[in-house]
């Protein structure tokens, strides 16, 4: 149910976008498009470390059958998220000068104001999904966001009919927030949800403090790496139409890669987690270089899908306005095509219980991530943005990477990893030879397709798949029943 809404929210917010985009233009939907940024920079700031520390300590009490310890944990989170938003509220209003989007001043300021009660209420909306997950009711999030999703796409098309005015799209996407905390609230109470003032047992409040800490660090740290940096230079020093090239081209990417890692990355963590359970640490050392390679293939199949449809998909989606964010969205999607191992990593690090690792770790890439935007965005402008965007993303998988091998003694399949890359290079030969003197949208696509039928049986017969391969790949059985028969078939070949 969780998945489905999840691609629900993923088509919808496509379409809503692609919408938007066309109506307003490139300058106008920069800045709605910063105007977004901001409220979800402020929703990230809000429900830093809550989420995780709230499913956490309510699964964990409830197991234990202590309903009244989870209602006491869920006071203990209500009650300094409420402080926690007041502070960020204030310093958000002290930095508003620094922050509001380059409009008109009422305009500004209204859009900076609707920023706060956006986020304020998309962040109440979070925090009770996550008093859901707790208990084991998905449905607070997953009917609220499909439900709202379609609201979107009609809300949207609606808007555009009338050519609204960027304050009438602004205004919609506040109410949509709003709608997010009313619709969940009487879901929350269908499910029994209630939060209790009672005291938490000394030893559980000791934990659920200093997991907060940890995780709101954590979550501060993701929150500003995941390239604020450059939409705020870019915003700053070379205007709104940069902005909507770059977060377009941000979001799409985003999307594409969620939308096809989906199934790793809801299996990587348990496999990982009950591999370490079973034999202290050791079965880790085995599935993760394993599950390294499965990324790695998807993550192949991804960088060749999205270098070639980058152009149909932005000129049919968009329009012939934003064709200058193709390159943008080619570069950002092989980038995170070859970083696509980073989510095994990050599995690898808490099936290990090692959270702090991974904080200094993203601390370290941040610090580097803000020295490379502050020198490239305001001297090469849009390109700067991407290069920093994109060198800092492998910057923290490298470092993942490093840590990893010297700390939690992964062993790298480096020798398969270079096989199926080559693979990969030799996939994109006939690809590229379709479109390399510039080529339609059929030909663009006709490259994707010739990659991915290149590059699949390649990966197949030159992978090496063995019998512990098939073992664990048997997990995806129920979504990709023939992939696992092809994968059978070339193993015992191999």
């Amino acid at each position: 149910m969780t998945t489905g809404s999840a691609y629900i929210s993923y088509l919808a917010g496509l379409i809503s976008t692609a919408v938007l985009a066309r109506t307003l233009g490139p300058a106008t939907y920069g800045v709605y498009a910063y105007f977004v940024w901001l409220t979800g920079l402020l929703w990230a700031v809000y429900n830093s470390g809550f989420v995780s520390t709230s499913i956490r300590f309510i699964s964990e009490n409830i197991g234990r059958g202590l309903p009244g310890q989870s209602r006491a944990v869920m006071g203990w989170v209500v009650r300094r998220y409420l402080i926690w938003m007041a502070v960020a509220t204030v310093g958000f209003v002290v930095a508003g000068p620094w922050l509001k989007p380059n409009a008109e001043a009422k305009i500004s300021l209204l859009l900076l104001a609707m920023a706060v009660f956006g986020a304020m209420a998309k962040s109440g909306f979070t925090l009770l999904a996550s008093f859901g997950k707790g208990y084991g009711r998905f449905e607070i999030e997953s009917v609220t966001s499909s439900v709202l999703a379609v609201g979107n796409v009609v809300g949207v098309l609606v808007l555009a009919f009338y050519r609204a005015p960027l304050l009438g799209f602004a205004v919609f996407f506040l109410a949509l927030c709003v709608a997010h905390l009313l619709l969940a609230r009487p879901l929350a109470a269908r499910a029994g949800i209630e939060i209790s003032r009672n005291g938490l047992n000394p030893e559980v409040a000791a934990r659920l403090s200093l997991n907060w800490r940890w995780s709101a660090l954590f979550a501060l740290l993701a929150t500003f790496s995941a390239s604020s940096i450059e939409i705020y230079l870019l915003e700053r020093t070379v205007g709104a139409a940069a902005v909507a090239y770059f977060s377009l081209a941000l979001a799409f990417a985003r999307a594409g890669v969620n939308l096809f890692i989906v199934g790793i990355s809801s299996t990587v963590l348990p496999v990982l987690s009950h591999a370490y359970g079973r034999a202290a640490g050791g079965g880790v050392a085995k599935v993760a270089p394993r599950a390294l390679r499965y990324a790695h293939v998807l993550g192949m199949v991804i960088a060749g899908l999205g270098f070639f449809l980058a152009f149909p998909a932005i000129k049919l989606l968009y329009g012939g306005r934003y064709l200058a964010a193709v390159w943008i969205l080619q570069a950002m999607v092989v980038a995170k095509a070859f970083t696509v191992g980073g989510g095994v990593l990050n599995a690898l690090f808490v099936a290990n219980d090692q959270q702090r690792g991974r904080t200094k770790i993203l601390a370290a890439a941040l610090v580097v991530n803000i020295g490379v935007a502050v020198a490239l965005v305001p001297k090469y402008g849009l390109s700067g943005a991407v290069f920093a965007s994109v060198l800092s993303g492998i910057i923290d998988f490298a470092i993942m990477l490093a840590v990893a091998v010297r700390e939690l003694e992964l062993r790298l399949p480096v020798a398969s990893l270079l096989r199926l890359t080559m693979c990969g290079g030799f996939a994109a030969i006939p690809a590229y030879f379709l479109v390399f003197r510039g080529g339609s949208v059929v030909l663009h696509i006709g490259a994707a397709v010739a990659f991915c039928c290149t590059y699949v049986p390649l990966a197949l017969v030159y992978g090496k798949w063995d019998e512990e391969d098939l073992a664990l790949m048997r997990g995806f059985a129920g979504r990709f029943p023939r992939i696992l028969a092809l994968m059978e078939r070339f193993g015992r070949r191999s």
